[in-house]
């Protein structure tokens, strides 16, 4: 095993440590028996827990945005592409909204993680403004808007709807319909969308 792959090794086992853990609550032993290795091959890679807690952050970041271009180049069209990024966002929400009550209990957690998370809202808009400057060069999109406006409203009705599903709704009203949800954004919230569809 190369040094590289051994370091995501540790980045992976950090990751399910400190995410369940918290960061205060981690220590180095935990992390070494998780990646299956020696506390000292871990000092070998980072000088201190909080320099291994901020890469692994910036490992953890790099996936998510890495997996949702691979999510959204499975499809070919932008209705799918909004429903496949709504789809990523409720997983990503469900499996960690533990991580927001270790937010409220860690300062640490608190600056790195929220910098991380305005850091990916920035990076996956740089993604879906990429599908979104495509879809209006295809017709699939209104010409006449700023793509970044189209990117933003996108961005915000997703991840609003979906995060109050997910964290404020009953379990028996947080099934999100997501084609309705993709028609709320490609046809607009206003009465004439209706009519439209009807006539």
């Amino acid at each position: 095993m190369s040094r590289e792959e051994k370091k995501n090794e540790i980045f992976r086992a950090a990751s399910q440590v400190f995410f369940s853990k918290g960061f205060e609550k981690t220590k180095i032993e935990d992390i070494a028996k998780q990646a299956g290795i020696g506390k000292g091959t871990v000092y070998e890679y980072f000088e201190s827990k909080l320099q291994l807690f901020e890469e692994t952050i910036a490992f953890y970041h790099q996936n998510v945005i890495n997996s949702l271009c691979e999510a959204l180049a499975r499809w070919e069209n932008i209705g799918d592409k909004i429903k496949a990024y709504a789809q990523f966002m409720t997983e990503i929400i469900s499996n960690h909204i533990h991580l927001f009550e270790l937010m409220a209990d860690s300062r640490v957690m608190a600056r790195e993680m929220g910098a991380v998370i305005l850091e990916s809202n920035i990076r996956m808009g740089d993604v879906l403004l990429e599908a979104v400057t495509e879809a209006i060069s295809k017709g699939e999109l209104r010409p006449d808007l700023e793509p970044r406006l189209i990117t933003s409203t996108i961005l915000g009705t997703v991840t609003q709807y979906c995060s109050l599903k997910i964290m404020f709704s009953e379990p028996e009203t947080q099934k999100i319909d997501y084609d309705r949800l993709v028609d709320a954004v490609m046809r607009g919230v206003g009465a004439e969308a209706i009519s439209n569809q009807t006539s």
